[in-house]
C-alpha cells in the first residue's frame, strides 16, 4: 500500500482472484475479479473510500488471504 494506491503482486500466475475490499462494518467499498501472470503487479486506486481501518479478502480455489490496512 502507497499513497491511496493498493497494490496485488502476482508471485505465481492466478486466474479468478476475488478481490473485496471492506469496511470496518463490513460493507463492501469495492470488488472485482482479476487475473496475472508471474510478477505481474496490479494497482488499485481507492479513491473515494473514506480515511479508517479496512479488510482486503482475496479469494481463491487454492485458498484465501485477509488483510487489514487503514488509508492515512
Amino acid at each position: 500500500m502507497e499513497g491511496n494506491i493498493l497494490s496485488v503482486h502476482f508471485i505465481d500466475a492466478l486466474d479468478d482472484l476475488a478481490i473485496h475490499i471492506m469496511d470496518n462494518t463490513g460493507n463492501i467499498m469495492y470488488e472485482n475479479v482479476l487475473s496475472g501472470g508471474t510478477g505481474d503487479i496490479i494497482n488499485i486506486p481507492l479513491d473515494g473510500i473514506e480515511t479508517n481501518t479496512d479488510l482486503v479478502v482475496l479469494t481463491h480455489k487454492l485458498g484465501w488471504l485477509v488483510g487489514k490496512f487503514e488509508i492515512k
